[in-house]
């Protein structure tokens, strides 16, 4: 049972449309996750039965205290949307009813859900997104370990999604490094060296040798050297970067690599 002391996440009901329409026909939720307010009794019961219908992985947020369904949370294929998932990359997502905003319910059903994910997979990575107007769904990520790619999207296929930048966020659930000068993946072959010889945990072998940086070089300076190697970085992106787009993701995301950090 995937539950807390305060909260269960189970499966959504027939008989849980009316609670859901009362939630979702408020025009502060949907819009804020990209969905129209519900319209009627009658299409909240549709989308119980066709988006909410795996049970595996899509749940009802049930507030113990009353019983009722209060927000959705789920993960499943990256469908159509246009966040930059790995290939077979999953998507989570999740709403919360606007009495319950505040509390610390959507973080607590959100890492429900990711130890849930740890204990009965082997999914890899998860990732997700936030319009940049609704930054509370971005600190509710953070708290359960997302981490922001420095790469933000505009997907139309969203409900009010035209000129709605979205801030992408990733979530590494069997543990990557990253070269904290570069930002390539760290793999124990590519690890840097100490002045002793032995493996430095932070730096790969192209920033770091013998307990010294490779390049003497400012953070912007490092951004376009690496930028000369955007090719090769899109040959495992779902959608190719031009240099400048990489360079301004780098920019976002250099600053949180330990040798570039204030």
């Amino acid at each position: 049972m995937l539950e807390t002391d305060r909260i269960r996440l189970r499966p959504w009901r027939d008989d849980d449309a009316e609670t859901l329409y009362k939630w979702a026909k408020d025009p502060d939720v949907g819009p804020r996750a990209g969905w129209p307010p519900h319209a009627s009794v009658e299409e909240s019961l549709e989308v119980i039965r066709t988006v909410f219908n795996d049970a595996t992985n899509t749940w009802a947020i049930e507030w113990k205290e009353t019983g009722e369904a209060i927000g959705a949370m789920g993960y499943g294929p990256s469908c159509d949307c246009n966040l930059p998932a790995r290939e077979g990359e999953l998507i989570t997502g999740y709403w919360i009813a606007k009495p319950y905003w505040n509390r610390g319910i959507c973080t607590e059903a959100l890492k429900l859900m990711i130890e849930h994910i740890k204990q009965t997979t082997d999914i890899k990575s998860l990732i997700s997104g936030h319009f940049v107007d609704n930054p509370a769904s971005g600190r509710v990520m953070e708290k359960c370990g997302f981490k922001p790619t420095g790469e933000t999207v505009i997907d139309e296929t969203q409900y009010q999604g035209k000129d709605r930048p979205i801030r992408v966020l990733r979530l590494e659930l069997m543990e990557q490094k990253f070269c904290q000068s570069c930002g390539m993946p760290l793999t124990e072959e590519m690890k840097g060296t100490n002045a002793d010889g032995t493996k430095n945990d932070d730096y790969c072998i192209y920033c770091y040798k013998d307990g010294a940086f490779t390049r003497d070089c400012t953070m912007e300076e490092m951004i376009d050297f690496c930028a000369g190697f955007v090719d090769e970085v899109n040959k495992n992106m779902p959608k190719p970067m031009t240099k400048e787009e990489y360079k301004q993701m780098m920019r976002q995301w250099f600053p949180l690599l330990k040798r570039w950090k204030q």
